[in-house]
């Protein structure tokens, strides 16, 4: 079971659809995401909660890869910073790389 056409409008969505891919959702660091409270706020030109809300979606129905980043990410949907959109971001990249997957 995939997703191809919500995870193709959630790379329209944050003008993504020709990006590189990555191999994981995360930097790789170990570390959770944090508030950021002196961070840059966000800049990009998308709305972050209503990414935040298909990725959650994408994530709950057919792609359990994506929950830990997704979910760490959803946290600061109130008041996200340039720190939350990178990690955003980064979930978008892994998903151009892993489009075909699903459950």
């Amino acid at each position: 079971m995939t997703q191809k056409g919500l995870i193709d409008r959630i790379l329209t969505t944050t003008k993504m659809s020709d990006c590189k891919g990555k191999a994981s959702p995360t930097d790789g660091s170990g570390k959770p995401l944090g508030s950021d409270k002196e961070g840059a706020p966000a800049s990009a030109s998308w709305s972050y909660p209503s990414v935040i809300g298909m990725l959650l979606y994408l994530a709950s129905n057919s792609r359990p890869d994506i929950a830990y980043a997704t979910h760490m990410a959803a946290r600061y949907t109130h008041a996200p910073k340039a720190s939350h959109e990178a990690a955003v971001i980064r979930i978008c990249r892994y998903l151009q790389h892993t489009k075909n997957d699903g459950l």
